[in-house]
Parts: C-alpha cells; sequence; structure tokens
C-alpha cells in the first residue's frame, strides 16, 4: 500500500471505535555505514525501514502503537493497540493534537543524487589516507567513518492536518593517533553535509582537523590549580550547549526540572549571549518545515542579549503552560511518542577572532574539550569534569594541557562571558562559536 493509502485503511479501521481524533506519522529511513581502516573497507551496513506511529485520543486520554509493516493485519494490531490505551489511559485535558496550519514554511534542503556503495567505500578510504599524510607523526586511524542518511517523513490527523518532506544528511568521522617521543594523542575530526558531493569537498577539512586535534597535544605539561582565564572553543561550547538545551523546555519548567523555572524576562546571562532555535537553518540536522507533531517551523530566541524569552513547547505542555506549541515536538523514530524537544540550537557568533580573545588576558587556558560532561547537572547546571586545552599566554598559545580538572556553572558561565568569537561551527543540530568566560576553577599540580 502507499502511504496515502495506509493513513485511509486506519482511518477506517479507527472509524468504527469513534475516536475524538488521530494521528498516523510515517518515517521512512534508509541509513549506510561505512568503516575504513589499515587502507580498506573493514565494516560496511545498509538498513532500510519504514515505520507508522499512531496516537488516538477520547476524552483527554492518549493510546499509542507503532508498526514497521504496512500489511492490513498489523496495521490492525497497531490500531488495537493505540485504542486500547485511548480507553484506559490517565486523562490528561490538554491532550490533544494541533489544527491544520495555513501553510508551512519552505526550507531549502539540498538532497542532490545519492552515491553509489563504492562511491562511499572509497570516500571513507580517502579519508584515512589524507589524515596519515597530513604528517609523519600522525601513526594510525583507529576509524574513518562516511554515514548517509536519508529521510522521508509524513504525518496525517483526522482534523485535516497534512504535511511531507525529504532530507538526507551525510557525515565523514575519523579518529587519529600522533605519536612523539613516547607520547601518543588522539584527535578526531567531523563534518556533516546535507549532499555527498559537499562531502567528499569536506573530506580534506575533516583529515586538517584530525591531525590538529592529535598534534597540538604532543608535549603537554601540567599547570598549577588556580582560577583562569577560559576562553571555551566552539567544539567544547558545542558540548556545553548540549547540556544546557533541556533547561529550556516547557516541559521541564513546569515540572520543576529547570534552574529556569520562573525566570522568563529576566536578564541572567552576559548580554554578549543569543541563543537560538533554528529549525529552518537547512544545513542543521534538526531541520525541517514542520515539527513532529506537524505543527509550522518557526525560529525562536530562547536567550536574546543575556534576557531569557522563550521555551520549547509542544501542543501539550504548550496548552498547559498558556504559550501554544513553538513547533518544538520531536521524535527519536516511530517507536514512542513526540516529546519536548529542539531543532538546531544556535550560539550566535561575535566579531572577535580566538587569537584576539587570548589578547585580552595575560595568561589563560583555550579549552579544547571536556571528559566526562554526561555527568552534569541538567538542573542546576554544576560540572565538575576533566578537560584537556592550551595554556596561552601574551596572546599567543605556550603549550598543551593534558587532562586537567574543571569545575563551575553552566549558567554561571554565561553570565561572566566577556567576549563571543566569530569562527561558528555547526556540529549535528548544536552550533556555538569560541566563547571568553572571565574565569574558571581549574585544578592541576
Amino acid at each position: 500500500m502507499s502511504l496515502s493509502e495506509v493513513y485511509r485503511f486506519v482511518e477506517k479501521e479507527l472509524d468504527k471505535l469513534k475516536p475524538d481524533c488521530f494521528e498516523l506519522f510515517t518515517l521512512e529511513e534508509r541509513v549506510s555505514h561505512v568503516e575504513s581502516r589499515d587502507g580498506r573497507v573493514d565494516f560496511a551496513r545498509e538498513s532500510s525501514s519504514t515505520g507508522f506511529a499512531l496516537r488516538v485520543f477520547r476524552e483527554g486520554r492518549m493510546g499509542f502503537s507503532y508498526s514497521f509493516s504496512p500489511e492490513k493485519e498489523d496495521l490492525r494490531r497497531m490500531v488495537e493497540g493505540a485504542s486500547w490505551g485511548a480507553r484506559y489511559a490517565h486523562p490528561d485535558g490538554d491532550a490533544g493534537l494541533p489544527s491544520p496550519p495555513d501553510s508551512y514554511p519552505r526550507v531549502p534542503f539540498r538532497m542532490g543524487p545519492a552515491p553509489a556503495p563504492e562511491e562511499k567505500s572509497r570516500l571513507a578510504v580517502d579519508l584515512e589516507r589524507e589524515t596519515l599524510a597530513r604528517d609523519g607523526r600522525m601513526k594510525r586511524v583507529r576509524y574513518a567513518t562516511v554515514r548517509e542518511v536519508l529521510r522521508k517523513v509524513r504525518i496525517e490527523n483526522s482534523l485535516g492536518l497534512e504535511g511531507e518532506y525529504e532530507r538526507s544528511f551525510y557525515t565523514a568521522f575519523v579518529y587519529a593517533v600522533a605519536e612523539e617521543g613516547g607520547q601518543s594523542e588522539s584527535g578526531f575530526g567531523v563534518a556533516i553535509r546535507e549532499s555527498f558531493s559537499d562531502l567528499v569537498d569536506a573530506v580534506p577539512s575533516v583529515a586538517d582537523e584530525a591531525s590538529m586535534r592529535a598534534l597540538r597535544m604532543l608535549g603537554s605539561r601540567r599547570i598549577s590549580t588556580g582560577k583562569y582565564p577560559v576562553i571555551v572553543e566552539n567544539g567544547a561550547m558545542v558540548e556545553l550547549l548540549e547540556v544546557l538545551v533541556p533547561s529550556f523546555s516547557l516541559k521541564n519548567v513546569l515540572l520543576g526540572r529547570s534552574w529556569l523555572a520562573g525566570k522568563r524576562g529576566e536578564r541572567l546571562f552576559s548580554p554578549l549571549v543569543t541563543i537560538q532555535d533554528d529549525p529552518l537553518l537547512p544545513e542543521g540536522t534538526g531541520a525541517c518545515p514542520f515539527d513532529d507533531e506537524g505543527v509550522p517551523s518557526r525560529k525562536l530566541d530562547l536567550v536574546r542579549e543575556g534576557v531569557v524569552s522563550e521555551f520549547l513547547a509542544d501542543t501539550r505542555y504548550g496548552k498547559k503552560g498558556g504559550t501554544g506549541s513553538t513547533g518544538s515536538a520531536r521524535r527519536g523514530g516511530v517507536k514512542s511518542p513526540p516529546e519536548v524537544g529542539h531543532s538546531n540550537v544556535i550560539f550566535r557568533p561575535g566579531e572577535e577572532s580566538p587569537r584576539e580573545m587570548m589578547g585580552k588576558f595575560p595568561r589563560g587556558i583555550l579549552l579544547t574539550g571536556f571528559l566526562g560532561l554526561h555527568t552534569a547537572d541538567p538542573v542546576s547546571g554544576d560540572f565538575s569534569v576533566g578537560a584537556q586545552g592550551l595554556y596561552f599566554e601574551g596572546g599567543e598559545v605556550a603549550f598543551p594541557v593534558r587532562t586537567f580538572a574543571i569545575s563551575g556553572n553552566i549558567f554561571s558561565l554565561l553570565r561572566d562571558v566577556v567576549a563571543v568569537g566569530s569562527d561558528f561551527r555547526l556540529v549535528g543540530s548544536i552550533g556555538a562559536p569560541s566563547v571568553a568566560v572571565s574565569e574558571l576553577d581549574i585544578g592541576g599540580e
């Protein structure tokens, strides 16, 4: 059956049960993964799937079920499972579905032709070879991977809403090791692009990044414990933003699981801080013309010049919080109903280069990465983790510093921002520049 025929069949089956409303979400996905090691393809996998997720509502009760089969018997079981839930689930007066919009925004995705399997394999091998060729101290590549994701999303509900879009993205990732004087250091490089041809063009920069990250850590030293000015490099700032994002969920705010609860409209951060959720940015992996309930996408200012401005909401929590949906319902697939989530979270860049920011301080740390940041408290924002970076003095990098401890609070860090870099970098669905902070606690010798 076609996707439209599946919807009509589900509609006909549900018509016998008389729900208040229902929604059918369909995800078609093809994923391929190629890995190169020792100059040849070491691993290759490809999978394709079509999944259906059904939500049924009756008197404030939601039932949910899913199926990976378009066969009528399997679809009937999906309908029965969702209908059962709609009879017995705990009622919620705010549960329901969005009405159809007048239109959806256009997101200019760049699909491009899908590559042949041998093209992806060749690119993975080329990535490994190019990384090793960057410097004689680059000794081995642990793995070099090329990943392809082709995705088609379709959503319909009984209120008349209907939407569909297709997109693709391609990832190149390499993890390499440099050695000198008995010391070894690792580094990675990554690029995510909308089309395969763009990924081919990005391979030299991915190899450059992996070798640079590994080589710059050779000859690392220890530093003394103390308070240091810190420049959080763009990639490390992306890691921090990932921890911060759940605080902007209206669900977490209303349930008391966010430090930002009750603080909308307050200036909590440096006026240099502007953070947006932008689903209309096509190069971000979270880009979409509508969310996973079919609500039109729009750009949100989560923080505007230091002021907490908006929270992310789906239909249910938008009704609870009185804001309405912000088009922020997201699904991890078809096996679970949508939840409040983000699209592309962007820390807006400034105008200074990292070198110019280093020149603001007599000495400091350029923090290049965290170790164990997942242990940070997402509610309070407190963290105490390992890190690595580069010690600088007089505006110049002096030497690398490996495995020191760093502690602080993400919200306080954003309050103490004194400069924002121009070196914006988007990694998947999170993007940030380098950010200078007046001081953080560093645990060294």
